[in-house]
Protein backbone atom coordinates (compact mmCIF):
# COMPACT_ATOMS: atom_id res chain seq x y z
CA UNK A 1 0.00 0.00 0.00
CA UNK A 2 3.13 2.64 1.07
CA UNK A 3 4.73 1.80 -2.48
CA UNK A 4 1.01 2.62 -4.04
CA UNK A 5 1.01 6.01 -2.52
CA UNK A 6 4.77 7.26 -2.88
CA UNK A 7 3.88 9.06 -5.84
CA UNK A 8 0.65 10.74 -4.65
CA UNK A 9 2.71 13.15 -2.75
CA UNK A 10 0.83 13.05 0.66
CA UNK A 11 2.54 13.07 3.94
CA UNK A 12 2.41 10.25 6.49
CA UNK A 13 2.33 10.15 10.17
CA UNK A 14 3.05 6.70 11.75
CA UNK A 15 3.01 5.89 14.96
CA UNK A 16 4.00 2.85 16.99
CA UNK A 17 5.05 2.16 20.79
CA UNK A 18 4.02 -0.78 22.81
CA UNK A 19 1.32 1.31 25.05
CA UNK A 20 -1.27 4.42 23.63
CA UNK A 21 -0.48 3.87 19.95
CA UNK A 22 -4.50 3.50 19.47
CA UNK A 23 -4.58 6.81 21.46
CA UNK A 24 -2.29 9.06 20.10
CA UNK A 25 -3.64 7.89 16.47
CA UNK A 26 -6.99 8.65 17.17
CA UNK A 27 -6.29 12.33 18.68
CA UNK A 28 -3.73 12.86 15.87
CA UNK A 29 -6.25 12.44 13.59
CA UNK A 30 -8.91 13.92 15.01
CA UNK A 31 -6.93 17.32 15.74
CA UNK A 32 -5.93 17.40 12.07
CA UNK A 33 -9.63 16.94 11.06
CA UNK A 34 -10.87 19.55 13.41
CA UNK A 35 -8.14 22.09 12.10
CA UNK A 36 -9.79 20.88 8.75
CA UNK A 37 -7.07 19.11 6.87
CA UNK A 38 -7.84 17.01 4.40
CA UNK A 39 -6.97 13.35 6.33
CA UNK A 40 -7.38 9.69 6.75
CA UNK A 41 -7.22 7.10 9.07
CA UNK A 42 -5.66 3.95 8.60
CA UNK A 43 -3.11 1.14 9.60
CA UNK A 44 -3.32 -0.99 12.78
CA UNK A 45 -6.20 0.54 14.11
CA UNK A 46 -8.63 -1.01 12.06
CA UNK A 47 -8.87 0.59 8.91
CA UNK A 48 -6.12 -0.98 6.09
CA UNK A 49 -3.47 1.69 4.77
CA UNK A 50 -4.74 -0.76 0.95
CA UNK A 51 -8.69 0.19 2.07
CA UNK A 52 -8.31 4.16 1.30
CA UNK A 53 -5.52 3.90 -1.74
CA UNK A 54 -8.86 5.56 -4.17
CA UNK A 55 -9.72 8.17 -1.47
CA UNK A 56 -6.57 9.64 -1.09
CA UNK A 57 -5.23 12.91 -2.46
CA UNK A 58 -2.58 15.15 -3.51
CA UNK A 59 -1.12 16.96 -0.28
CA UNK A 60 -3.37 14.69 1.81
CA UNK A 61 -2.53 13.53 5.18
CA UNK A 62 -2.36 9.61 6.51
CA UNK A 63 -2.77 9.48 10.16
CA UNK A 64 -1.05 5.36 10.71
CA UNK A 65 -0.86 3.19 13.57
CA UNK A 66 1.83 0.93 12.91
CA UNK A 67 2.18 -2.28 14.99
CA UNK A 68 5.52 -4.58 15.78
CA UNK A 69 3.86 -7.05 13.78
CA UNK A 70 3.89 -4.69 10.69
CA UNK A 71 6.91 -3.57 11.12
CA UNK A 72 8.54 -7.10 11.33
CA UNK A 73 8.49 -7.24 7.47
CA UNK A 74 9.14 -3.18 6.07
CA UNK A 75 12.02 -2.51 4.19
CA UNK A 76 10.87 0.97 2.07
CA UNK A 77 8.16 2.10 4.38
CA UNK A 78 9.67 5.43 5.44
CA UNK A 79 6.83 8.07 7.01
CA UNK A 80 7.14 11.88 6.96
CA UNK A 81 6.59 12.04 11.05
CA UNK A 82 7.32 8.99 13.34
CA UNK A 83 5.69 8.98 16.99
CA UNK A 84 6.96 6.40 19.20
CA UNK A 85 4.79 6.68 22.76
CA UNK A 86 6.98 4.63 24.62
CA UNK A 87 8.87 0.75 24.68
CA UNK A 88 7.97 -2.04 27.62
CA UNK A 89 8.71 -5.74 27.28
CA UNK A 90 5.64 -7.03 25.39
CA UNK A 91 4.68 -9.19 22.34
CA UNK A 92 7.24 -11.50 23.24
CA UNK A 93 5.26 -14.69 21.75
CA UNK A 94 5.32 -13.42 18.76
CA UNK A 95 9.00 -11.89 18.75
CA UNK A 96 10.85 -14.52 21.20
CA UNK A 97 13.18 -11.64 22.80
CA UNK A 98 12.69 -8.19 24.07
CA UNK A 99 15.84 -7.33 22.00
CA UNK A 100 14.32 -8.54 18.93
CA UNK A 101 11.04 -6.64 19.67
CA UNK A 102 12.74 -3.39 20.21
CA UNK A 103 14.85 -3.59 17.14
CA UNK A 104 11.59 -4.11 15.12
CA UNK A 105 10.04 -1.12 16.72
CA UNK A 106 12.95 1.26 15.80
CA UNK A 107 12.55 0.07 11.94
CA UNK A 108 9.82 2.73 12.07
CA UNK A 109 12.74 5.58 11.69
CA UNK A 110 15.31 2.97 9.47
CA UNK A 111 14.69 5.02 6.10
CA UNK A 112 14.72 8.59 8.42
CA UNK A 113 17.06 11.71 7.28
CA UNK A 114 17.13 14.53 9.03
CA UNK A 115 14.00 15.86 6.85
CA UNK A 116 12.12 13.00 8.55
CA UNK A 117 11.16 13.87 12.37
CA UNK A 118 11.31 11.33 14.82
CA UNK A 119 8.85 12.46 18.10
CA UNK A 120 9.88 10.76 20.62
CA UNK A 121 9.04 10.01 24.62
CA UNK A 122 11.84 11.32 26.77
CA UNK A 123 11.42 10.07 29.43
CA UNK A 124 11.46 6.18 28.21
CA UNK A 125 15.34 4.83 28.76
CA UNK A 126 14.92 1.95 26.58
CA UNK A 127 13.03 3.89 23.52
CA UNK A 128 15.63 6.59 23.15
CA UNK A 129 18.61 3.58 23.68
CA UNK A 130 17.09 1.68 20.48
CA UNK A 131 17.12 4.48 18.37
CA UNK A 132 20.20 6.35 19.09
CA UNK A 133 21.62 5.37 15.43
CA UNK A 134 18.57 6.88 14.06
CA UNK A 135 19.16 10.03 11.61
CA UNK A 136 15.55 11.58 12.11
CA UNK A 137 15.08 15.19 13.26
CA UNK A 138 14.33 14.03 17.03
CA UNK A 139 11.75 16.02 19.29
CA UNK A 140 10.52 15.17 22.45
CA UNK A 141 7.96 14.54 25.12
CA UNK A 142 7.82 14.33 29.05
CA UNK A 143 5.67 14.35 32.23
CA UNK A 144 8.52 14.64 34.21
CA UNK A 145 11.02 17.19 33.29
CA UNK A 146 10.74 20.64 31.70
CA UNK A 147 12.07 20.13 27.91
CA UNK A 148 12.48 21.54 25.01
CA UNK A 149 9.52 20.26 23.56
CA UNK A 150 6.01 19.17 24.95
CA UNK A 151 5.76 19.29 28.92
CA UNK A 152 3.69 19.11 31.69
CA UNK A 153 4.33 21.97 34.49
CA UNK A 154 2.19 23.07 37.17
CA UNK A 155 -0.86 21.26 35.43
CA UNK A 156 -0.70 22.19 32.21
CA UNK A 157 0.61 21.09 29.13
CA UNK A 158 3.25 23.19 27.23
CA UNK A 159 4.84 23.01 24.17
CA UNK A 160 7.83 24.44 23.27
CA UNK A 161 7.20 26.64 26.59
CA UNK A 162 3.92 27.76 25.42
CA UNK A 163 0.78 27.01 27.49
CA UNK A 164 -1.43 24.91 25.32
CA UNK A 165 -4.19 23.75 27.95
CA UNK A 166 -4.80 22.83 31.72
CA UNK A 167 -5.21 19.49 32.37
CA UNK A 168 -8.39 20.30 34.01
CA UNK A 169 -9.96 20.52 31.09
CA UNK A 170 -8.74 17.87 29.84
CA UNK A 171 -11.37 15.26 29.51
CA UNK A 172 -8.81 11.95 28.93
CA UNK A 173 -7.14 10.86 33.11
CA UNK A 174 -4.09 10.29 33.98
CA UNK A 175 -0.35 10.80 33.02
CA UNK A 176 -0.08 7.89 30.56
CA UNK A 177 -2.75 9.88 28.33
CA UNK A 178 -0.94 13.45 29.12
CA UNK A 179 2.19 11.59 27.73
CA UNK A 180 0.10 10.42 25.07
CA UNK A 181 -1.59 14.13 24.26
CA UNK A 182 1.58 15.72 23.98
CA UNK A 183 2.81 13.22 21.79
CA UNK A 184 -0.30 13.87 19.79
CA UNK A 185 0.19 17.60 20.09
CA UNK A 186 3.87 17.10 19.02
CA UNK A 187 2.80 15.54 16.20
CA UNK A 188 0.18 17.92 14.52
CA UNK A 189 2.14 20.21 15.55
CA UNK A 190 4.94 19.60 12.70
CA UNK A 191 1.67 20.09 10.02
CA UNK A 192 0.94 23.50 11.37
CA UNK A 193 -2.53 22.43 13.07
CA UNK A 194 -3.87 25.71 15.56
CA UNK A 195 -3.89 25.53 19.55
CA UNK A 196 -7.80 26.23 19.04
CA UNK A 197 -8.34 23.17 17.00
CA UNK A 198 -5.92 20.99 19.73
CA UNK A 199 -8.16 22.69 22.51
CA UNK A 200 -11.12 21.54 21.23
CA UNK A 201 -10.28 18.01 20.54
CA UNK A 202 -8.84 18.02 24.55
CA UNK A 203 -12.16 19.63 25.75
CA UNK A 204 -14.34 16.47 24.42
CA UNK A 205 -12.43 13.56 23.52
CA UNK A 206 -13.27 10.70 26.29
CA UNK A 207 -11.36 8.01 24.74
CA UNK A 208 -11.34 5.12 22.69
CA UNK A 209 -12.93 1.82 22.80
CA UNK A 210 -11.80 -1.10 24.75
CA UNK A 211 -9.18 1.17 27.27
CA UNK A 212 -10.41 2.21 29.82
CA UNK A 213 -14.27 2.95 28.24
CA UNK A 214 -17.23 3.41 30.57
CA UNK A 215 -19.69 0.31 29.71
CA UNK A 216 -22.00 1.46 32.33
CA UNK A 217 -23.65 1.59 35.73
CA UNK A 218 -25.84 -1.08 37.57
CA UNK A 219 -27.19 -1.28 41.02
CA UNK A 220 -23.86 1.03 41.74
CA UNK A 221 -21.52 -0.91 39.80
CA UNK A 222 -19.38 0.95 38.14
CA UNK A 223 -18.04 -1.27 35.10
CA UNK A 224 -15.08 -0.76 32.59
CA UNK A 225 -14.32 -2.87 29.09
CA UNK A 226 -10.01 -2.44 29.10
CA UNK A 227 -9.56 -5.35 26.85
CA UNK A 228 -6.88 -3.38 25.26
CA UNK A 229 -4.86 -4.23 28.41
CA UNK A 230 -3.01 -6.83 26.90
CA UNK A 231 0.25 -6.73 28.76
CA UNK A 232 1.30 -6.07 32.44
CA UNK A 233 2.27 -1.87 32.36
CA UNK A 234 -1.54 -1.84 30.75
CA UNK A 235 -2.90 -3.56 33.69
CA UNK A 236 -0.65 -1.71 36.18
CA UNK A 237 -2.05 1.50 34.53
CA UNK A 238 -5.75 0.51 34.81
CA UNK A 239 -5.25 -0.87 38.26
CA UNK A 240 -3.70 2.78 39.09
CA UNK A 241 -6.86 4.81 37.79
CA UNK A 242 -9.21 3.83 40.61
CA UNK A 243 -9.33 4.54 44.69
CA UNK A 244 -12.03 2.02 45.11
CA UNK A 245 -12.77 -1.91 45.12
CA UNK A 246 -12.16 -3.23 41.97
CA UNK A 247 -13.27 -6.73 40.85
CA UNK A 248 -10.28 -8.40 38.10
CA UNK A 249 -11.59 -10.20 35.18
CA UNK A 250 -8.08 -11.02 34.52
CA UNK A 251 -6.84 -13.97 31.63
CA UNK A 252 -5.43 -14.52 28.30
CA UNK A 253 -1.81 -15.32 26.90
CA UNK A 254 1.35 -15.84 29.40
CA UNK A 255 3.38 -14.01 26.37
CA UNK A 256 6.60 -14.72 29.08
CA UNK A 257 5.24 -11.82 31.52
CA UNK A 258 5.65 -12.41 35.29
CA UNK A 259 2.48 -11.33 36.93
CA UNK A 260 4.32 -10.84 39.92
CA UNK A 261 4.73 -6.89 38.46
CA UNK A 262 1.12 -6.98 39.47
CA UNK A 263 1.38 -7.14 42.95
CA UNK A 264 1.93 -3.53 43.99
CA UNK A 265 -1.25 -2.88 42.58
CA UNK A 266 -3.67 -4.97 44.01
CA UNK A 267 -4.15 -2.89 47.05
CA UNK A 268 -8.21 -2.21 45.99
CA UNK A 269 -8.60 -5.41 44.42
CA UNK A 270 -11.31 -7.52 46.15
CA UNK A 271 -11.44 -9.86 43.68
CA UNK A 272 -10.44 -12.30 40.68
CA UNK A 273 -12.39 -13.96 37.92
CA UNK A 274 -9.70 -15.70 36.29
CA UNK A 275 -9.97 -17.09 32.79
CA UNK A 276 -8.82 -17.73 29.64
CA UNK A 277 -5.32 -20.02 29.03
CA UNK A 278 -4.02 -18.46 32.13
Amino acid sequence: AYNLLKDKNVKIIAITGTNGKTTTTTLIYEMLKKDKFSVHLAGNIGYPLCSILDKVKENDIIVTEISCQQLENMHEFNPNVAVMTNIVEAHIDFMKTYDHYKYVKSKILQNHTSSNVAILNYDCSELLSCVKDAKSTKKYFSSKEKIDGAYLDNGFIYYYDKKIIGLSSVRLPGVHNYENIMAAIMGVKEFGCSTRSIRKVLKSFSGVSHRLEYVGTVKGRVFYNDTEATNIKCTQIALSSFSKPIVLLLGGLERNQDFNELVPYMDNVKAIIAMGEC
